[in-house]
């Protein structure tokens, strides 16, 4: 407010502090000026915040007010009309301002609240000026009172803040248990886009070179307000069965017999018609035989493998030369086809 002059105007006029029943006070900058006000007559009468020394005695007093007044302005009724000034200074009010930084953040994110042009700020809703604190979720009206030391006035100011919230994120493995070597596809949700860790693509299979039992994180992103979450899942990885595979002899002729065994697991599959433990006679030739041995507790598989050649058996022949004598004479019997 600007500085102003009130004009105190009537058929009479009087100064005084106290005040008898009737008066109207405005307190004006503080209490630096005092007027009183009353219906006297046709006209009105002004008291302003002068000295007493202007008052009959006895001196002014609640109970004697209307007695001094009336005697005082006896004195003054030679006067028909008369008027006064009075300067009064009124102060104007601080331009309160109230920022927030930032003044849109995410659920569980600090905010910092700061009052301007005054020089003492007082907020509402529990807040301290320029100290962060952590809004409630949705849009909040803080409202400042700022103070001018140097006069007393206040004003106040406000800002909205709005909290969005954070997604629900989930996080999911297919599947989550798996054996070393096989894919995974990870999949986040509830929010708009997602980052996983361990260079893992969202939807997109994925294979862990390692075994064991490990934790893949992910956060979830909205597009509109930026908030994230997070959330993680476990998959185990764990190790192939260490197949081995054997056969009791890896040479063999024609007609003869092996038997082969696998190692390293519970169950074993062979191909070629063989079966693990039975004896079986195999065609000529070199061949190679695999066996699939499945851990049953992990149902993880691995195979193994051996070659086994079969040679075929020589094809004999026996001569006679001659092959029909006289008792006496000598005969010459030769074999064929093999070596001895």
């Amino acid at each position: 407010m600007l500085p102003t002059t009130t004009a105190m105007t009537g058929p009479w006029y009087a100064h005084g502090r106290i005040l008898g029943a009737g008066y109207t006070n405005t307190i004006i900058s503080g209490g630096n000026v005092v007027l009183a006000e009353k219906a006297w007559g046709l006209g009105t009468v002004m008291v302003g915040g002068m000295t007493t020394a202007n008052w009959h005695t006895p001196a002014p007093h609640g109970t004697n007010f209307r007695t001094n007044l009336l005697t005082y302005l006896n004195s003054l009724a030679v006067t028909t009309s008369c008027s006064t000034t009075q300067d009064v200074e009124v102060f104007d009010l601080p331009a309160v301002t109230a920022t927030a930084a930032p003044d849109e953040v995410c659920e569980g994110e600090d905010v910092i609240l700061t009052g301007g042009g005054a020089d003492t700020y007082v907020w509402d809703g529990g807040v301290t000026d320029g100290v962060a604190f952590t809004p409630p979720l949705g849009t909040t009206t803080y409202e400042v009172t700022g103070t001018n030391t140097t006069t007393t006035c206040v004003n106040t100011a406000t800002v909205d803040v709005s909290v969005n919230p954070n997604p629900i994120v989930t996080a999911t493995a297919t599947p989550d248990e798996i054996c070393l070597g096989e894919s995974i596809t990870f999949t986040g949700g509830g929010a708009d886009t997602y980052a996983w860790d361990g260079g893992v693509t969202d939807g997109v299979a994925f294979t862990q070179a390692a075994s064991g039992t490990f934790t893949y994180n992910v956060t979830g992103t909205i597009g509109a307000t930026g908030c994230e979450n997070t959330a993680s899942v476990d998959v185990t990885v764990h190790d192939l069965p260490v197949v081995t595979a054997a056969v009791t002899d890896t040479e063999i002729c024609e007609g003869e017999e092996v038997t082969f065994t696998g190692g390293g697991a519970d169950t074993y599959t062979w191909d070629g018609g063989v079966t693990d433990g039975v004896a079986i006679t195999l065609p000529i030739g070199t061949a190679t035989y695999t066996v699939t041995g499945v851990n049953t507790t992990t149902t993880c598989e691995n195979t193994a493998s051996v070659d086994v050649t079969v040679n075929p058996n020589p094809v004999v022949t026996a001569t006679a030369t001659p092959d029909e004598i006289c008792l006496g004479d000598d005969i010459v019997f030769k074999g064929g086809g093999a070596d001895t």
